[in-house]
């Protein structure tokens, strides 16, 4: 496995760095083996309806951002799956310890053909400061879909230049669908822009605490850290 390197804008996908597949033909013990020797490769398959896109991944991750906005920089189509998650933050706030669930902020750039043709990075800078000026997030994301990453646009420069006029981080997540085969990437890709923009580098240990990062559901960890003498600190919500 490859070292998570933060230096990089976006995340190297699964299939690169855990080697992760989504289709095999064959008995366990063949499975185990071809793990074990790095020989595991993935089986083409004609048909699959059970796959998802890595945005809405990456998404139900930054929805759960308290203080933050969401912002897909894409088709409105591309936004659709994001609304559901509001509803799940407000299932999961409350069982995650957070007493007082404000609205979630989600917004679209709603790129159109035009866009496809000149470019949207005016547009995603335009829809970064208004989202800023209505709902005053101290966070901001910036999830990529595939059109933006088919046209080329230069998010990671237009989040940089309005973080440091706005004052708050601008997080881009790159999380085009057509980049890895494994929907479970968006995961990672929203993580790694966490880590990257919001995460400060620790000052010291505390023993009391554990870091949790993991998927939706109530607090299950509280329980079992505290035979140690320590509490969940959960990365979101």
């Amino acid at each position: 496995m490859s070292k998570v390197n933060l230096a990089l804008p976006s995340v190297q996908i699964r299939e690169i760095r855990i080697n992760s597949i989504t289709g095999f033909f064959g008995d366990a013990k063949e499975l185990v083996t071809a793990s074990h020797c790095g020989s595991l490769k993935d089986r083409n398959r004609s048909f699959s309806q059970c796959l998802g896109c890595s945005i809405s991944k990456a998404a139900c991750m930054t929805v759960l951002i308290q203080d933050g906005a969401v912002i897909a920089h894409g088709p409105i189509g591309c936004s659709s799956c994001l609304h559901e998650f509001a509803f799940t933050y407000k299932v999961n706030g409350p069982g995650r310890g957070v007493e007082h669930p404000t609205q979630r902020k989600i917004f679209s750039t709603n790129l159109q053909e035009k866009d496809t043709v000149y470019g949207g990075a005016q547009k995603l800078a335009k829809a970064i400061r208004e989202v800023r000026q209505r709902t005053h997030a101290n966070a901001i994301f910036v999830l990529t879909t595939c059109a933006a990453g088919i046209i080329g646009d230069d998010v990671e420069s237009v989040c940089n230049e309005a973080e440091e006029e706005l004052g708050v981080p601008v997080v881009a997540i790159f999380c085009e669908g057509f980049k890895s085969k494994i929907w479970t990437t968006g995961f990672d890709a929203a993580y790694h822009g966490i880590a990257r923009k919001l995460i400060a580098p620790p000052e010291k240990r505390r023993p009391d605490m554990i870091n949790v990062i993991n998927f939706w559901g109530s607090d299950v960890f509280q329980d079992w850290f505290a035979p140690f003498g320590a509490k969940p600190n959960y990365i979101t919500p």
